[in-house]
């Protein structure tokens, strides 16, 4: 009352009307907005007629189109079973699950009449799309000098909703061998298995650092958007510094004597164990166009369970997608990563935030942000000092791009 009127505003209180009823299994409610208008006094009654019908029950659920993906994978993700009362909510969330997959061109829900008044039969059409890719190609970068890459991956494996990849990079700043796998129902539960093996050698200009490893992850759901994760990660971290103190790869190279950090380069076994939760709301999980995507972790690493490399890291991102208009999409991000170690030598380089970079922070030069040190380079001493990027053990990181 008071309020002016507003057709539209009239017509999104019969949508919530509508919702309000259906989510309570009354599918076929009808909402008449009756008015009464007093021109003289310019006052506008409205009365909102309403005929909820009966209770109506899923009775079949039927799904079309999939010529690879199997029926469980997207049953799977649907809030609505065979047998339950009615829910329009329910229904649209269960559509937007199916399509956040990011295994299909379209998904489209539809409802008719089933065998009686009382049931409904919900039809889902959908069209696939190709799930798999194959990629190779090499460039130039003023950075990195010659680039190489190759990639084979397939998002929905076998038609079950698994994911592997095969990757290899080579530049001369950093080398990358990694075989990935995901399985996002493990035997049919709610569990979620994953694991990576790794070999990974990135050059810093100052030092390089060689790992080899895997994860091993396991997980479980807190509701439709929200898992809780616990990873073991197992590598041998080594630091090559060069007769120079320079790493032994890389076209980029900046000689210095690092003796007065000495304590920083040191390598060793890393085995943590890191719990995560994460959100996604995102609507499609390769092509995300709206949603968010939040996560928060906690990893130790320390002599009991079993680590050479002693620290405590923890830290998180939210990720925003935003349509703006037409194909275009705002993306915003932001991240923050704290890690500190009880071991008397600190943080070692090779887990210290070394910031700046097409991979963080446009704009700025690889490794610029952050803690420098000024440091003589070998030979003669009339040489000028160089920067020696330390790393920081704290970080925060925001980006904004379209």
């Amino acid at each position: 009352p008071g309020s002016t009127f507003n057709r539209s505003k009239v017509g999104e209180d019969i949508v919530r009307l509508n919702d309000f009823y259906k989510d309570r299994g009354h599918a076929y409610v009808n909402v008449t907005p009756l008015t009464n208008v007093d021109l003289e006094r310019r006052i506008v009654d409205i009365s909102f007629e309403i005929e909820q019908g009966k209770k109506v029950y899923f009775e079949r659920i039927n799904v079309r189109g999939n010529s690879k993906t199997r029926d469980k994978v997207i049953r799977r993700e649907m809030k609505i079973s065979e047998g339950e009362l009615y829910n329009q909510t329910n229904l649209e969330i269960s559509k937007r699950r199916i399509t956040a997959l990011g295994f299909f061109e379209k998904v489209d829900v539809s409802t008719k009449r089933g065998s009686s008044d009382e049931f409904v039969v919900v039809n889902i059409e959908i069209a696939e799309r190709p799930t798999g890719s194959f990629q190779i190609g090499a460039g130039f970068s003023s950075v990195e000098n010659f680039i190489a890459q190759a990639q084979i991956s397939q998002n929905n494996l076998f038609g079950r909703g698994q994911t592997l990849s095969l990757q290899a990079q080579l530049s001369s700043l950093r080398q990358l061998f990694l075989l990935r796998f995901v399985e996002p129902w493990f035997l049919d539960t709610k569990w979620t298995f994953a694991f990576d093996i790794f070999n990974q050698v990135r050059a810093f200009g100052t030092f390089a650092r060689n790992a080899v490893g895997g994860n091993l992850t396991w997980g479980y759901p807190i509701n439709f958007e929200t898992r809780a994760f616990l990873t073991y990660k197992l590598e041998d971290v080594g630091v090559s510094t060069g007769n120079s103190g320079f790493a032994n790869i890389g076209a980029i190279q900046v000689p210095v004597e690092a003796d007065s950090v000495a304590n920083l380069f040191r390598g060793g076994i890393t085995s943590s164990m890191r719990a995560s939760i994460s959100y996604d709301s995102r609507n499609n999980r390769l092509f995300p166009t709206g949603g968010w995507y939040n996560n928060a972790f906690f990893e130790v690493a320390d002599e009991f369970t079993g680590s050479q490399n002693i620290f405590v890291r923890y830290g998180g991102f939210s990720r925003h997608y935003q349509p703006l208009f037409g194909p275009f999409i705002l993306k915003t991000n932001a991240e923050i990563g704290i890690t500190t170690s009880r071991d008397s030598l600190g943080v070692p380089i090779t887990e210290r935030y070394l910031i700046g970079g097409i991979n963080d922070v446009r704009g700025f030069r690889p490794r610029s942000l952050g803690p420098q040190l000024r440091v003589a380079q070998p030979g003669d001493i009339a040489q000028p000092l160089s920067n020696l990027p330390l790393g920081g053990n704290m970080q925060v990181i925001w980006n904004s791009e379209i």
